[in-house]
């Protein structure tokens, strides 16, 4: 999860895909891969519903700070200008 605010579950999903769900993983070691990849591709950011998205069921395998270049898609969905550098 990037963000919530009172409507809506802003997420990001990987490409990676795992036999068994990992005890704990970190998203520096996941990819977002790409269209044409042979591991297939992810989203860095789509938005959900928050009563949705509270009403699925989910699996709390880690929780780290979200870094910037990881809310991209975020800010252009909201559209947020980008930090300049």
């Amino acid at each position: 999860m990037l963000v919530l605010d009172e409507r809506i579950a802003h997420l990001r999903t990987y490409a990676n895909q795992f036999k068994a769900l990992p005890s704990q993983i970190r998203s520096s070691e996941l990819s977002l891969g790409g269209l044409g990849s042979s591991g297939g591709f992810g989203i860095g950011h789509f938005p959900v519903a928050r009563e949705a998205f509270e009403h699925e069921e989910h699996v709390l395998v880690g929780r780290e700070n979200v870094v910037d270049e990881e809310l991209d898609g975020y800010r252009i969905w909201a559209g947020i200008d980008p930090i300049e550098d």
